[in-house]
């Protein structure tokens, strides 16, 4: 006889044997995750990456070489002149390894398209940034291409009237040339890596290909080089559309299989020529191309193929630095150059001379059209400031020639005739006889005048229909955008620096609606999360809702750090560079300066001086250079808060500023040095407080950020190549160590701890922004977000959903929802990280949903009467 069980024991022992059963899968299927690399024959880092590519009045003018040597010294380790370009490369392949992670959703990101996130793109979308590439197609010429410095391929489908970016996952969006197939415009080649060869502002990584109008872009991996991380002009050949050129700083490349691979033409001054500029005749064959080589350092030359294939130099003599070149198109024996000046004194990097060649450019056949000597002193400042030179006839104080032939240098020719002639440096110049005479064409002051172009002029292009009489069009790319005329014969120039006829008939309009490749330096966020504004390079202080993408400037020049006081929106702080902070207290109707105490020399502070307003009271804020400051009074006077010369003597200035939350006597500077300054003292510190040193952590502070939530834990990033990236301090400063284990050895910028979860860390990076999710033992990247700058970073809420805020250097300014996660385990984030494992989740949760159907239904059977087995 068997002893009765009862329907409860005998579901009780199924269930028990089921929930082994479950557990045995577990480990089994673990087992599988652990070894499933091997799955695909790959490790888990090639997974990864295998994963991710499946997937106003103008306050101040505008100092590029200023900005440029302020770049470099953010991220160039001690006692090195240039940057890297290799180290970069090591970086980024880093990042690109990382997995996704949706900030929206505050989780792992399971679709494969890197464009798949959220990320809201706030403008400026008027503003427009450094451009220093443009394209009309010939076939459609309603169809344009522009290529910015750092934000990447624009393309328009309507004559400029609004933009789209082709790509924002390009491997590189530092573009900085562009080029026709001339057999088929749907050809496109764009170089990357802005070599200006004063301080190296933004480092490609060869030349990208597209077949597709724009469509997609492919890498020519033969490029991904050090002979390529600067490529300044592409020319492609109409006698063979597959023989491309390309001058770049070690020289003039060539390509006869459309770009696959690649060959050293020629190479000025051993290899070290600082190519950068090509033109290339269409009419004769074989391939006719000149070139010209040479930098304010290096001595400038013209050089010439006539095979297309061997090379020699054509022109160069004393003081001849860049020089930049133009064919006529309707005479191309005519070759035009205009060259900057390398002499010492008034000249040094403005004009040097105009030259030109009516018998095709060889070597004996130049002539001088215009030089710095010329009588007229117009003519000799057009590659100067126009306002500047002639400050004592416009404004009664001394002259000032502020040169950029370094910078901006551009001359093109009318497609028409031959001795009309065009210049680009800091504003636009025309002449119709052949270059001997200049008339002003163009002004950078007062953006609300007829004449008005934005300052520093990259490329001339006339319309594909140009003919000087029904078509006039002529447009021109700038540190500002994209300008057009369409009255580039018929308009009126001016000889008069000082007032350029008002009645100016050019119509220069601007053309950069929904051209977002803004460059910000800082930003801030209204406490309403609905209005923000920040500082930019070259393009002023301005300010957006999230009502349009279109911005209102506020402040003229060059932008830098900003602040709006929580408490009354109607208080502004913001700055032009270095010790220059301005208040409103008007909302940005007018400011007025707020610098009254302090004392220090302002070349002691960076050229983008950092400040901070407290986060705890909104009357003190501080800033330094190499002495720290403090005002209590919302900026109407500032005290010396620190012995002088705190952070040393020689070059090393305050970088960053945190002041910690509910309790603003502990505040924490860091300099360029990688010093941490640290006081308990805050608000009572005078010029007797000696801060303490805390920490070296190896290069330069780019910002300090306490914990909102724990507000004794404080981060630090650093942007130096090859220091520690990320720090962290548990004891409000006082010391500090390595934080985030393996990162990337690329410029870190910005760090922000998401309120309310102290686990959720944001790094804005040289390439996007990272984020760990588990209080840095993984770190992914942020999915949807452009490989670009990021330079501040900032929450707020609007309508009871938190935003993250990122201002670019090249993107402008982005937005996504950070909802707090849901209890997200280190586990699952690890999971997550590549579709093998999610599988491997699916596979579980299959079986632990079957088994436990299987154990209800049995449990249902042996609910009904008991029987003797």
């Amino acid at each position: 006889m068997m002893k009765k069980i009862a329907p409860w024991q005998k579901a009780g022992r199924f269930l028990l044997g089921s929930t082994l059963l479950v557990l045995l899968c577990l480990v089994v299927i673990t087992g599988l995750r652990a070894d499933a690399d091997n799955l695909f024959g790959m490790s888990d880092l090639g997974y990864e990456k295998w994963l991710q590519e499946m997937e106003q009045e103008v306050a101040r003018y505008d100092q590029p070489e200023e900005a440029l040597e302020f770049y470099a010294s953010q991220r160039l380790p001690a006692g090195v002149e240039a940057l890297e370009p290799a180290l970069y490369e090591a970086g980024e392949d880093v990042l690109e390894a990382l997995p996704l992670f949706n900030i929206a959703t505050g989780q792992p990101a399971q679709g494969l398209a890197p464009e798949a996130a959220p990320w809201v793109e706030l403008g400026p979308s008027n503003v427009g940034g450094r451009t220093r590439a443009l394209l009309i197609d010939p076939s459609t010429p309603t169809t344009m291409y522009a290529g910015a410095v750092a934000g990447g391929v624009w393309k328009s489908t309507n004559s400029g009237a609004s933009w789209s970016l082709t790509d924002d996952f390009m491997e590189n969006l530092a573009v900085n040339s562009l080029a026709f197939d001339p057999a088929n415009s749907s050809i496109i080649y764009a170089g990357t890596g802005e070599g200006v060869f004063n301080a190296d502002a933004v480092r490609g990584r060869g030349i990208f290909k597209s077949t597709d109008a724009g469509a997609s872009w492919t890498h020519l991996t033969n490029t991904d080089t050090s002979n390529f991380y600067y490529v300044m002009d592409i020319v492609v050949s109409s006698n063979n559309s597959n023989h491309v050129y390309a001058a770049t700083r070690t020289g003039i490349w060539k390509s006869t299989d459309a770009g696959v691979t690649w060959s050293l033409q020629h190479a000025p001054d051993g290899g070290n020529s600082r190519c950068t500029d090509l033109a290339i005749r269409t009419d004769v064959s074989p391939d006719t191309v000149f070139a010209a080589c040479g930098t304010f350092t290096i001595q400038g030359g013209i050089h010439q193929t006539t095979d297309g294939s061997s090379w020699s130099e054509v022109f160069t003599e004393a003081n001849m630095g860049r020089a930049h070149l133009a064919i006529a198109p309707s005479s191309q024996s005519t070759v035009y150059a205009i060259i900057a000046s390398t002499a010492a004194g008034t000249f040094n990097n403005g004009l040097h001379k105009i030259i030109r060649s009516t018998t095709g450019g060889g070597l004996g056949t130049w002539s001088t059209r215009v030089d710095n000597t010329s009588a007229t002193k117009l003519n000799t400042v057009l590659l100067s400031n126009p306002i500047y030179a002639f400050f004592l006839s416009c404004a009664g104080q001394p002259d000032q020639y502020l040169n950029q032939g370094w910078y901006d240098t551009v001359i093109a020719v009318d497609p028409t005739n031959a001795n009309t002639v065009w210049v680009g440096g800091i504003d636009l110049f025309k002449s119709t006889d052949g270059g001997a005479n200049w008339a002003l064409a163009s002004l950078w002051w007062n953006d609300t005048a007829a004449w008005y172009v934005h300052a520093d002029q990259h490329a001339i292009v006339f319309h594909p229909n140009y003919n000087g009489v029904a078509n006039q069009t002529m447009y021109v790319a700038n540190d500002g955008g994209i300008y057009r005329t369409n009255a580039a014969v018929s308009g009126t120039t001016s000889t008069d620096a000082c007032n350029p006829a008002s009645t100016s008939t050019f119509g220069w309009t601007t053309l950069n609606n929904g051209y977002n490749v803004t460059q910000f330096y800082h930003g801030d966020t209204y406490p309403s999360g609905t209005t923000f504004f920040g500082g930019t390079q070259d393009n002023g202080t301005n300010r957006g809702t999230t009502a349009s993408t279109s911005w209102t400037e506020i402040n003229g020049g060059d932008g830098g750090y900003v602040a709006v006081d929580p408490s009354n929106t109607n208080v502004l702080f913001l700055e032009t560079t270095n010790l220059s902070i301005r208040k409103s207290t008007n909302g940005g109707t007018t400011f007025t300066d707020s610098i009254t105490g302090i004392t220090e020399s302002s070349a002691n502070f960076q050229f983008i001086n950092p400040f901070l307003m407290d986060p705890n009271n909104s009357q003190r804020l501080w800033t330094g250079g190499r002495t720290l400051w403090r005002t209590d009074n919302q900026g109407t006077s500032w005290t010396q808060a620190s012995v002088t010369n705190q952070t040393g003597v020689g070059t090393n200035s305050v970088a960053s500023w945190a002041v910690q939350p509910g309790n603003s006597d502990v505040v924490l500077a860091g300099d360029e040095l990688g010093n941490v300054y640290r006081t308990t003292a805050g608000t009572t510190a005078t010029n007797a407080t000696a801060w303490t040193d805390t920490s070296n952590m190896g290069g330069y502070v780019s910002s300090i950020a306490f914990d909102p939530n724990t507000t004794t834990t404080a981060y630090a990033t650093v942007s130096t190549f090859g220091a520690t990236h990320l720090w962290r301090s548990t004891d409000s400063g006082a010391t500090w160590a390595a934080f985030g284990g393996s990162l990337p050895d690329i410029p870190f910028h910005s760090v922000l701890v998401q309120p309310g979860d102290s686990t959720r860390i944001y790094v804005g990076t040289d390439r996007g922004v990272i984020v760990t999710p588990d209080g840095g033992t993984t770190w992914f990247y942020a999915q949807g977000f452009p490989r670009v700058v990021v330079e501040w970073m900032d929450i707020e809420t609007e309508g009871g959903t938190e935003y993250l805020y990122a201002y670019t250097h090249g993107r402008s300014v982005f937005r996504t929802g950070t909802p707090v996660p849901t209890a997200v385990g280190l586990n699952q984030v690890q999971a997550e990280s590549s579709a093998l494992n999610l599988m491997a989740n699916q596979w579980v949760w299959a079986a632990v949903l079957g088994l436990a159907l299987l154990s209800l239904a049995t449990l249902w059977l042996w609910r009904r009467p008991t029987h003797t087995l």
